[in-house]
């Protein structure tokens, strides 16, 4: 199934900048922007007198395939053998890992986290959880 995004940050669709301040984008695109130097650069360039100049508008130049694969939960237990926990005079004794959104694969880099609603947005919390439950 496909799925499209629209790359966007808080000023909304298209990668729009504040005025006219020369600011390529962000970090990722800072190479490889427009200028009469490089003409045939993947993005347009950075400044221009409005946002669609500029190409920072919202275009389907900005649409991308937003496909992505996520580990969301992963729930890990394992039970000690008996033999172990009765040797300790414990009836039982369980070691155990949760994590949330631990990694996801997805060809779209421009985020850092295929679920963001926006560039500029943090990225999804990743959570790791490690626990022993001991029973007397």
């Amino acid at each position: 199934m496909a799925y499209d995004r629209i790359i966007s940050n808080q000023e909304g669709a298209g990668m729009r900048q504040h005025g006219g301040a020369v600011r390529p984008y962000y970090p990722i695109w800072a190479s490889d922007v427009w200028t009469p130097d490089n003409p045939d650069a993947k993005y347009p360039r950075p400044i221009g007198q409005n946002w669609y100049e500029s190409g920072t508008g919202s275009t389907s130049f900005w649409i991308r395939n937003g496909a992505y694969l996520r580990l969301k939960t992963l729930n890990l237990s394992y039970s000690l053998p008996e033999a172990w926990s009765s040797t300790l005079k414990l009836k039982d004794i369980t070691v155990y890992f949760n994590g949330t959104n631990l990694f996801f694969i997805s060809e779209m880099d421009e985020f850092h986290d295929p679920e963001q609603r926006n560039y500029d947005s943090y990225p999804i919390m990743k959570t790791f959880t490690f626990g022993l439950d001991v029973r007397f």
